[in-house]
């Protein structure tokens, strides 16, 4: 299995309001959950320092990409290899916890799985 790790990191608003559980993101709301430039800077820098490959940000998010070994150390975690009919992928074993220096400006970081096809 490729020990490359892929995860997406959920910046915090800058207007500090969060979307309600199930409420959708949308091109009429987005300004409301927007991280601020600062915010993805800082957390770019950080997450590069540590030896993570930053990829192309939007307003909400950050996509990430690192080794196994990286991302387990960085986030608190065990990872599992895990499958599906589309390719492998990652599982936390436990839960990822946002390191300190993260958690003004990141939420929650997620693992990248494949979509789920129906026969």
């Amino acid at each position: 299995m490729n020990p490359e790790v892929n995860a997406q990191v959920v910046l915090r608003p800058a207007s500090g309001s969060a979307a309600a559980p199930g409420e959708p993101v949308t091109a009429e709301n987005v300004d409301r959950f927007a991280a601020s430039k600062d915010a993805i800077q800082d957390a770019s820098r950080w997450l590069r320092q540590m030896g993570v490959s930053v990829g192309p940000g939007g307003p909400t998010s950050i996509s990430i990409q690192c080794d196994k070994a990286v991302f387990e150390r960085i986030f608190g975690t065990s990872l599992e290899a895990a499958g599906s009919v589309v390719g492998a992928y990652y599982r936390a074993a436990r839960p990822i916890r946002v390191p300190d220096e993260l958690r003004p400006f990141v939420s929650e970081v997620v693992l990248a799985e494949p979509p789920a096809l129906f026969p």
